[in-house]
């Protein structure tokens, strides 16, 4: 056993491939890091933090080339400079040679997996979060560009200008923007101003997830964003209604644009997802919306007897309730028809104003006709021909003059009906609505159990990625030494081209074959370890080649 010759060839091995690896991570990250600082989703303190995280994620791409580069250089220099056939005439066989290269390969290759199966992912999902859209960023630099900025879920925002200050010690808020001549417009689902609302200042505040208390439309997930105007006009809101106030404030949620993907999960965090699908996020929402199709399919089936039994009780976006008095519901289409009580012309509703600070703020609404028109977060009462008496600090006014038509919601029928659904996970969700008819809910079933099955084929697809990623690097460091003894006479760089490309080739096929097995399931894998075993059959033919002469 040629120690000493393995010493000096491994060292040789381990520095080359080293530098080429660090050079190559650098170069990568740096690149990789120019699209979302050019396009303003990272700033230059971020754009540092994010370059020196794409680092390490870049060395699963380059570890293969490096590896192959220093095999192929060592390996050339020994058989060009007759350290090989010294070797030979000595009595070290050509496998011996090798040992070296092998022990590169292997010890790159369990570097591969470890970094595949534990740091990698970790590290990914640091990226992700930084390039993920920060709300108060957002719009502060747009409103500096002079844009108007539209949130999701949210109105659209204008201003003179926007400035971002730290939130005030012990705040749960994670933002603040300060606003100077503010205005914003709320649409409805068409595109539609349906209201408009100008300040000479505003505050914004921003939320993390769960921080504020969860109403009837947040599922705890999305980022909660509060405005406070000083001097406000407001205009055309849904009760017909204009005016002016000291001080107005709402409440909008953002969603949380962070998309949930196998990449960012362990080892062992891959091997259980199949089995717990509800930890993403984009299949947690399709569970979310088979389970309100599902509890609004079980409240129609006894909306009847509790409106005889004396009337419902919804809450709103902001968990204020609106108690509806009527006598029965009747289908109208995709809506529910409310009918009013027996010897009874009108339907009544006892709610309050939200978000208005006035003393009178307590509403008495009769109306002649209300329908329940079906919504993503429950339903939306419809009234029309209705007029509204206010109260409040034992005062209360005439009722207004006849309307002709509002809308309130998004409302949650209490006791929600989908808690239980919500309760369940996904497996016993669409096990439990097996046998459910409804339109509404065999539609949202279906998709998410595409969805399940689209996530087990992309995590079949992710692990055997990885293995055969950290595989295929053990075959390229050892196809690298063995081209550059048979082809001694050669030049390095030409010599390094034998093995680059059927490296890259590897690497092709092992892409094409993730996604073809992300696609279609097993199917995909013969292609994705295809390039691997090919590789390896063209070492062994090199190999034999060698040993004959």
């Amino acid at each position: 056993m040629p120690f000493t010759l393995w010493k000096h060839i491994l060292a040789d091995l381990a520095r080359l491939s080293v530098l080429c690896a660090v050079a190559l991570a650098t170069l990568l990250g740096v690149a990789a890091t120019i699209p979302p600082l050019s396009n303003g989703r990272l700033d230059a303190a971020d754009a540092v933090v994010f370059a020196a995280l794409a680092f390490v994620p870049m060395l699963a791409y380059v570890l293969p080339f490096a590896a192959a580069f220093a095999a192929t250089i060592v390996y050339h220099r020994v058989s060009s400079s007759n350290e090989a056939n010294a070797a030979y005439a000595g009595g070290i066989s050509h496998k011996s040679l090798l040992v070296p290269a092998l022990t590169l390969g292997l010890g790159a290759a369990i570097t591969l997996t470890v970094l595949n199966e534990q740091v990698i992912p970790r590290f990914l999902r640091r990226m992700a979060e930084l390039v993920t859209v920060d709300a108060a960023r957002l719009l502060a630099q747009e409103v500096e560009r002079g844009r108007a900025v539209s949130l999701d879920s949210g109105p659209m925002i204008f201003a003179d200008q926007a400035q971002r200050v730290a939130p005030a010690p012990g705040s749960a808020a994670t933002d603040q923007v300060e606003f100077s001549k503010f205005a914003a417009i709320v649409l409805d689902e068409k595109g539609v101003p349906r209201q408009e609302l100008t300040a000479g200042r505003a505050t914004m505040w921003l939320y993390p997830p769960g921080a504020l208390p969860r109403t009837a439309e947040d599922d705890g997930r999305d980022s909660s964003v509060i405005v406070a105007d000083l001097d406000t006009v407001i205009a055309g809101d849904a009760s017909g209604l204009g005016g002016f106030r000291d001080t107005s404030r709402f409440q909008f949620r953002v969603p949380n644009p962070f998309r949930e993907n196998p990449k960012f999960f362990t080892f062992g965090e891959l091997r259980r997802l199949p089995g717990e699908p509800d930890r993403i996020n984009w299949i947690d929402a399709r569970r979310r919306a088979l389970a309100g199709e599902a509890g609004r399919a079980d409240a129609e089936e006894r909306l009847a007897t509790v409106v005889a039994a004396g009337g419902l009780t919804f809450t709103d976006a902001h968990g204020k309730s609106v108690d509806v008095r009527a006598g029965g519901v009747e289908r109208d289409g995709e809506a529910l028809r409310l009918v009013p009580a027996r010897g009874a012309d009108v339907v009544e509703v006892f709610h309050t104003r939200s978000g208005d600070r006035s003393r009178f703020a307590e509403l008495h609404t009769i109306a002649r006709g209300a329908r329940l028109l079906p919504a993503a977060a429950g339903y939306t009462l419809e009234l029309t021909g209705f007029r509204t008496r206010e109260s409040g600090s034992g005062r209360t006014f005439a009722s207004s003059a006849e309307r002709t038509r509002t809308q309130l919601g998004p409302l949650t029928l209490r006791p929600s009906p989908a808690e239980a659904y919500l309760a369940m996970t996904t497996p016993e969700l669409i096990d439990a609505t097996a046998g459910m008819n409804a339109a509404g809910v065999a539609a949202a079933r279906r998709d998410l159990a595409e969805r399940w099955a689209e996530l087990r084929r992309e995590v079949l697809s992710k692990q055997h990625e990885r293995m055969a990623m950290s595989g295929s690097l053990l075959v390229i460091a050892l196809a690298g030494a063995v081209t550059a003894l048979h082809r001694a006479q050669g030049l390095p760089l030409t010599t390094y081209a034998w093995t680059f490309i059927p490296a890259v080739l590897t690497l092709v096929t092992i892409a094409g074959g993730q996604q073809l097995t992300e696609q279609s399931g097993p199917a995909g894998l013969p292609l994705l370890w295809g390039g691997a075993g090919a590789l390896l059959l063209y070492v062994v033919w090199r190999f034999r080649r060698l040993a004959r002469h």
